[in-house]
């Protein structure tokens, strides 16, 4: 299975662009951050994204958070020769920069779970 979940900022705006058939998509890539103790690790993960996934981030911006499902897909570049990685998305979640999470709340403490 080729499953990848990232979650972090976008580190730059989503660009569009167009495939030689016309097909639409963007590009940006998300900046992840990792605390393990004293150290901190930044990674930049370049996404792909077609269809609906590319209309969720037309309008974002560098900053949002986001949540970014796909698969890992590889490429040779042209002009390099090299080989280059990057998450090519299903499904993009994106909250806009500077708002707090929505996060779902329990009222009914006092009611009996049955298990």
């Amino acid at each position: 299975m080729n499953l990848v979940v990232i979650t972090g900022e976008l580190a730059d705006d989503a660009k569009e662009f167009a495939t030689k058939t016309g097909k639409f998509f963007s590009k940006f890539s998300v900046k992840n951050v990792t605390v393990n103790g004293k150290y901190t690790s930044t990674v930049y993960v370049p996404v792909l994204c077609f269809g609906k996934a590319a209309e969720s981030v037309k309008v974002a911006q560098a900053g949002s958070r986001c949540e970014v499902q796909g698969s890992l897909s590889s490429r040779k570049n042209e002009t390099t020769g090299k080989y280059e990685l990057s998450v090519q998305a299903d499904r993009v979640s994106v909250q806009s920069a500077g708002t707090s999470p929505v996060i779902p709340q329990v009222s009914d403490f006092d009611t009996d779970i049955p298990f």
